[in-house]
């Protein structure tokens, strides 16, 4: 689905019957000044761009301080199927990771926030980089 990037940080669903970037400046150039409601992706337990549909939220924003909007695709998903999605990925990937401990082999709550369903994790390191960082 595309989504608005905001100032460059935050990402928001389109407001209601706005289907464009240019519908979406013309409503926010008549909306100065005035709040306005803007659906939330939260990034705090998943990875861009992957979003899980339980964890939006609806806030509230001033046209005025929008610096930059650009246009992104992402992907929204349940909860249930962005976890199944990830525990997939744990199983191939998580296990070859010198940071990976058997009690966390199913726990993808513990690994939303590292791990993007793409299977890039920003903390992993090969377990067989560690027989040779020893000699």
């Amino acid at each position: 689905m595309k989504v608005l990037l905001i100032n460059d940080y935050d990402y928001y669903e389109y407001p209601k019957d706005i289907k464009s970037l240019e519908e979406f400046v013309t409503y926010a150039n008549t909306h100065m000044g005035r709040l306005v409601p803007m659906v939330q992706l939260r990034e705090n337990l998943c990875c861009h761009p992957f979003y899980i549909q339980e964890e939006k939220r609806v806030c509230y924003m001033n046209p005025s301080r929008i610096e930059t909007v650009t246009e992104e695709e992402v992907t929204v998903l349940t909860k249930k199927e962005y976890t199944r999605r990830l525990q997939m990925l744990m199983n191939t990937i998580c296990v070859n990771c010198i940071y990976y401990e058997d009690e966390l082999e199913n726990d993808a709550e513990e690994i939303r926030g590292k791990m993007c369903l793409n299977g890039k994790c920003w903390e992993y390191e090969a377990a067989d980089n560690m027989d040779n960082d020893m000699f």
